[in-house]
């Protein structure tokens, strides 16, 4: 179920811009870090909570870690272990 989830959260997520560079060591360390596109809000829900970000205004950095999904907003920082994902759903807006 984890590999399903992140692959499918990492076909529609943007890379970090520093793992298009040239310098190969700066690129592993940012290999599981994405953005949200403006475009598309992103619906978690788990056993207890449902966690929603994205869009033109709660846009969020992703990193993909071994126990989960981390989360980072502006001011806030949610870290989902993927065994209590429940599911996930992508709204994608129009221009």
């Amino acid at each position: 179920m984890r590999t399903n989830l992140t692959k499918v959260l990492k076909k529609h997520l943007m890379h970090d811009p520093a793992y298009f560079g040239n310098d190969k060591l700066h690129k592993k360390e940012h290999k599981n870090d994405f953005y949200t596109p403006s475009n598309l809000i992103v619906l978690i829900k788990t056993k207890r909570k449902n966690y929603t970000f994205g869009g033109p205004i709660y846009s969020a950095s992703v990193n993909f870690t071994k126990k989960g999904i981390s989360v980072d907003l502006i001011n806030k920082q949610y870290n989902i272990l993927s065994d209590k994902i429940l599911s996930i759903s992508l709204t994608y807006l129009r221009d």
